[in-house]
């Protein structure tokens, strides 16, 4: 993929993450020229090709101007956790003139009906926040600042890796919610990553919109049993301890976790509310993915079960 757009530079916060490391590498690799913004003193390494890198504080609105003049495009990839942490980086932004920026969305659809409300939604309020700025900002610059939203419902592979779907490949445990029939919509990192740069390819088609992309629809009763058949054909154990649970069960757990500090594990069992109760209907359909206006195509389940296993079962 070549980039034959209006922005060529482009600013990336979080470079040295699991996502960050594959969103700065597709934009290296598509020729982008890429500016890594870090905290000051960070070791964290960086993809090779990047053309500068520029310690920052990220407190300070007066420093990240100054780091982001010249940039047309900012892509910031920080964890859900800590999102809260743009605001300032939005602001510096616009003051800079930079004229995309991407927000740390990746994940659920923080502008969909329903979730505003929910218990997950709350946990979700800086990112909708931060989206209802960016549209303040972009309507007041008259086209001079846009942004682009990008969700991908559940990240598949990293998920599934660290058993976050309900499926524990090294403990072989499973926990299905419901009947395990509502399906979902999932990404690979990598998809999401080539989302990116797609956006970035296609300034006036994205520009101020929230964009949807998915590598698959699945439940977790087919997830289960592709993990299955593929240990199986491997030699491997496929047996597995499966504990089934009410969407109600999986919300008093997100709400103990909650209440004793375990803000992850409670962000997370909401979210398996959320997408796995029966009837729950989140599951994108072919009008609601930007899939065709990115030129993404939607990937195999099997093979994308077998890749993680290659990485976590030695398969």
């Amino acid at each position: 993929m070549e980039s034959s757009t209006a922005f060529k530079s482009v600013a990336v916060i979080g470079a040295g993450g699991k996502l960050g490391k594959l969103v700065t590498t597709a934009l290296l690799s598509a020729g982008f020229t890429v500016v890594a913004l870090t905290r000051a003193g960070s070791s964290t390494p960086l993809p090779d090709g990047v053309a500068a890198v520029r310690q920052v504080d990220f407190t300070s609105l007066e420093d990240l101007v100054g780091a982001l003049a010249g940039q047309d495009a900012v892509v910031s990839v920080i964890g859900t956790m800590a999102v809260a942490q743009q605001k300032v980086l939005v602001e510096a932004a616009a003051q800079a003139k930079v004229k995309r920026f991407l927000p740390s969305e990746f994940g659920l659809n923080t502008r969909g009906a329903g979730l505003r409300d929910t218990k997950l939604g709350r946990m979700l309020k800086p990112k909708m926040e931060m989206v209802d700025r960016l549209m303040e900002l972009a309507e007041k610059s008259h086209g001079a600042f846009t942004w682009t939203g990008v969700g991908n419902n559940l990240f598949f592979d990293s998920s599934l890796e660290a058993g976050l779907l309900g499926i524990d490949i090294p403990s072989r445990k499973a926990t299905i919610v419901d009947s395990g029939s509502e399906p979902f919509s999932t990404s690979n990192r990598q998809q999401v990553a080539w989302a990116v740069v797609s956006v970035l390819q296609r300034p006036e088609e994205t520009a101020n919109r929230y964009l949807m992309v998915q590598s698959f629809v699945t439940t977790q009763n087919q997830l289960l049993k592709v993990v299955c058949e593929e240990l199986e054909a491997a030699g491997k154990d496929k047996e597995f301890q499966v504990e089934r649970i009410t969407a109600a069960k999986t919300e008093q757990i997100a709400d103990e976790a909650l209440a004793g500090g375990k803000a992850f594990d409670a962000f997370w069992a909401y979210v398996r509310q959320y997408q796995f109760t029966d009837g729950a209907g989140r599951a994108l359909k072919g009008g609601e993915t930007a899939n065709q206006l990115l030129g993404l195509q939607e990937e195999d389940l099997r093979e994308s079960v077998r890749a993680v296993l290659k990485d976590i079962a030695n398969i």
